[in-house]
């Protein structure tokens, strides 16, 4: 996870003449990755099932099991909200703009979820950095003072990326970044708005200048000190390690494809028990299985995650 305070990333304005625009996607830096693991990853087709570790069908574990997703979020926002007023009914709608009300405070959800064949880690990876200038304004049309917001978010593999997230964070108390395994993307969890009149203004100024969506910016010109810079690193490279390993063990395993497909159903089951809190198991009589996927056992009983030392 990723966590940038406003305070530490304070942005006056934007200068709309120092921004370099692009007709295609900004490349990938070296300085925000290990070039030789993206070179890897590259090769690997994400869009596979197989390489799905919750189930066998990524469409359909993230259609049928939404509250799964909405209840991840919660749980790393509960010291915002009373996740009480829930009350186990975790529902939201992919593709649009969800409002929740707490009292005096909103929390504002938007998951996106395209295609029924396609990845959205494919899609979004392609995806115009200028429309999340788009989105954003959007966004700031629904919120109130110290409403929350979640939302999906392309890779972080490049700079104009990873400048927005600098532009993004001026408009709350902080924000986090975390990758979902479940969603296999990244979320963005926006605590505390608090609105900046100028720099949306300049936001809007930018967007109507260039009067067309499906923009590509090569820079906002933001610096990017070495502390984030150095995060994102650790970051990107987290997500790189754990794509390469999982199509490793696909490879290595190809001939066992059908207890890897067998033992999806036992990490979805363990994904379920961790997010739901009901993670305990009592006095269950262990029938453990070798997870290929993870290199530990896991118990078919009670789901939990074991290593055994000899």
């Amino acid at each position: 996870m990723i966590v940038l305070n406003k305070k530490d990333y304070k942005l006056q304005n934007l200068n709309i003449q120092d921004i370099v625009r692009n007709k295609t996607p900004a490349r990938p830096s070296k300085s925000l990755l290990d070039t030789f693991k993206f070179i890897e990853f590259q090769t690997i087709d994400i869009k596979n099932d197989l390489l799905y570790e919750f189930s066998s069908n990524f469409n359909y574990s993230i259609q049928q099991y939404k509250y799964l997703v909405l209840k991840e979020i919660i749980n790393k926002i509960q010291k915002y909200i009373d996740v009480s007023l829930f009350q186990n009914d975790f529902n939201f709608e992919y593709n649009e703009l969800n409002i929740f009300e707490f009292g005096n405070r909103n929390l504002l959800l938007e998951i996106c979820n395209y295609g029924s064949n396609e990845s959205n880690e494919s899609n979004e990876s392609n995806e115009s950095n200028g429309n999340q200038l788009s989105r954003l304004i959007n966004f700031t049309n629904n919120l109130q003072e110290k409403d929350i917001l979640v939302f999906d978010y392309i890779d972080l593999f490049t700079y104009p990326n990873n400048e927005f997230l600098i532009i993004l964070v001026n408009f709350f108390d902080k924000i986090k970044i975390f990758y979902s395994k479940f969603l296999m993307k990244n979320i963005i969890i926006c605590i505390s708005y608090n609105n900046n009149f100028n720099l949306l203004n300049t936001i809007k100024e930018i967007i109507n200048k260039n009067n067309y969506q499906n923009i590509h910016y090569k820079t906002f010109n933001i610096y990017l000190n070495n502390n984030i810079v150095s995060n994102i690193y650790r970051y990107n490279n987290l997500y790189l390690d754990y794509i390469i390993k999982k199509n490793n063990v696909l490879l290595k395993n190809f001939a066992n494809l059908n207890d890897i497909i067998s033992e999806k159903q036992f990490l979805l089951n363990n994904f379920k028990s961790r997010i739901m809190g009901n993670y305990e198991c009592n006095e269950c009589n262990h029938d453990l299985l070798y997870s290929l996927f993870n290199e530990y056992y896991l118990c078919k009983k009670c789901y939990n995650f074991f290593e055994i030392y000899l």
